[in-house]
């Protein structure tokens, strides 16, 4: 029978310890030069960490500079957010103040509308006191035509008849100057007293005309007082010319109060004319400034309507690239946490590869004394398997 060859599988790792082992004790060269090439591996990946860690302190430094970026445009940002709430604030102060400027002017012209109301009254009122007075005037210029027909009649009587009869009669008839009648009357006896002291007869014949009359109070003769005639024609006249100037008066006051009712009635008219004018062109003016300024209300609020618009545009903008930033700004700082985690894992690695290999080969000049080389595999056969003879 023959003897059964059991083949055992060893590992690679294993395996390659082993032979380097015995050519280690043999005296051979081969494990120097296995060692240089781990060694040109530990230092090619040594290199690449390097490598991956310049990328990413760049990364770090590149996402660092965009979040500084980010926050000086946040700042900026919200500094002209601010302006723009302000200048919003000032618009509304501004929309306020024209809107109470509106209303101001509303009530003016409402008052105005009131005030041209009264003075439309008030026109109407002096309208119908014109029209009143008109009406008095002309019943006083009939009142004067009865008055001056009346006097003509009392004139051509007292000029047809010249006898002391018929101007006593139409001295009588003429009621309207009876009060001066009597002063005449009583100036007559005063005539009469002052006659009655004449002494002379001849001077007293030498006064008489040949129309006089003589009137002898009863007596015993001694004493004769004369009546002369020329007094009485005196009087006449005098009563003449009294009805003359009343005559000229009453027409000179009946032109007065015709002149005064025109001139009131033209002046009433002018004037209400002139406040209508001055009433509509007041209310013309009042409206086309009332409509200038609500067109100018109404561009101004249309720009505001649309400040506001394309400022709460700018506004979502900003909140959205805020948002993006923010999210970059937070992956940036996640793969940063991740590479110091992946570096301090490669540091520590490094450092138990070190001491392991001090302790491996504490008496060989080894150029890996000082290295740090990252072998998994390795590790994990130097852990499992048995320290190497010496």
């Amino acid at each position: 029978m023959g003897v059964d060859t059991v083949q055992f599988a060893l590992p690679a790792e294993l395996d390659t310890y082993m032979q380097d082992s015995i050519f280690h004790m043999l005296g051979f060269c081969t494990y120097e030069d296995r060692l240089k090439k781990k060694l040109s591996r530990a230092e090619e990946s040594q290199r690449d960490l390097a490598l991956q860690l310049q990328q990413m302190q760049f990364r770090l430094r590149e996402s660092d500079h965009k979040r500084a970026k980010s926050k000086e445009e946040a700042v900026l940002n919200a500094q002209a957010l601010k302006r723009q709430v302000a200048e919003n604030q000032k618009l509304l102060e501004q929309c306020r103040a024209l809107k109470d400027e509106c209303n101001r002017l509303e009530q003016e012209c409402n008052l105005y509308h009131n005030d041209r109301d009264v003075f439309m009254e008030a026109a109407y009122e002096a309208e119908d006191r014109a029209a009143e007075a008109d009406d008095r005037a002309t019943e006083a210029e009939a009142k004067n035509a009865v008055l001056e027909a009346e006097l003509d009649q009392m004139r051509l009587a007292m000029s047809m008849n010249g006898g002391k009869e018929s101007d006593i009669e139409a001295a009588e008839d003429l009621a309207v100057l009876k009060s001066r009648i009597a002063e005449l009357e009583g100036h007559n006896a005063s005539l009469k007293e002052n006659l009655s002291m004449l002494s002379s007869e001849d001077s007293l014949r030498m006064s008489y005309s040949p129309g006089e009359t003589l009137r002898v109070p009863e007596g015993d003769g001694e004493n004769q007082v004369l009546v002369p005639f020329e007094q009485f024609e005196e009087t006449r006249r005098e009563l003449q010319r009294l009805q003359d100037s009343y005559a000229n008066e009453a027409a000179a006051r009946r032109d007065e109060r015709t002149v005064r009712a025109l001139v009131s009635s033209a002046v009433t008219s002018g004037i209400c004319r002139a406040l209508e004018e001055e009433k509509e062109e007041t209310i013309n003016d009042l409206n086309m400034e009332f409509s200038s300024l609500l067109r100018c209300m109404e561009v101004e609020l249309s720009a505001c309507r649309e400040r506001a618009k394309f400022a709460e545009k700018n506004v979502q903008n900003l909140l959205l690239e805020l948002q993006a930033v923010r999210q970059e700004a937070a992956i940036c700082r996640n793969n940063l946490d991740k590479a110091e985690v992946e570096v301090q894992m490669l540091a520590d690695e490094n450092k138990e590869v070190r001491i392991l290999l001090r302790r491996r080969y504490a008496g060989l000049d080894s150029p890996m004394q000082n290295k740090g080389v990252r072998f998994q595999h390795t590790l994990h056969a130097w852990h499992k398997c048995p320290q190497p003879l010496e």
